[in-house]
């Protein structure tokens, strides 16, 4: 789903919004709103069963848009979509700053054990991983999602 903000919710503006999570989206574009930043695309990319599309397409795209300054991406915690996007931006010539957040880490903390039928891997490890790999790609991770309208203070004008 690609939508247009309503304006009381989300301000016009220069960052792209991005993700799996639209509950995490709309905290993202509020947290923006607050630091008087606005949102120039959002996109919703679904979960699970109703994913749509991956990043990279869609990020292919806000690095051509002339309105998008700075793109956030929301991702998720099963699945390589993260991976995939680290290898891309990486190997990408004309970059603009990206910033990701994966929900959950503090949920799955190393004391919890891995999810029945899933990856013998700890789901806070999983997480871990997956930061690390986008951190050596030159992506900014947010760690905390109360951080969301943060890093772009400083990535926008």
């Amino acid at each position: 789903m690609i939508s247009n903000s309503h304006a009381h919710l989300c301000p016009k503006g220069s960052i792209s919004l991005i993700g799996r999570a639209s509950s995490v989206i709309y905290e993202a574009s509020q947290q923006l709103a607050r630091k008087q930043q606005g949102v120039s695309v959002c996109v919703s990319l679904g979960a699970g069963e109703l994913m749509t599309t991956s990043f990279i397409p869609v990020i292919q795209a806000m690095m051509k848009d002339n309105s998008t300054k700075a793109i956030l991406a929301i991702g998720q915690l099963y699945g390589q979509a993260e991976f995939e996007l680290a290898d891309y931006y990486k190997k990408c010539r004309k970059k603009k700053p990206l910033a990701l957040y994966i929900p959950g880490k503090t949920l799955f903390s190393n004391d919890k054990k891995p999810i029945l039928g899933t990856n013998p891997i700890r789901p806070a490890d999983v997480i871990t991983q997956k930061q690390t790999a986008l951190n050596k790609a030159g992506i900014r991770v947010i760690y905390s999602c109360e951080d969301l309208g943060t890093f772009f203070e400083q990535a926008t004008p």
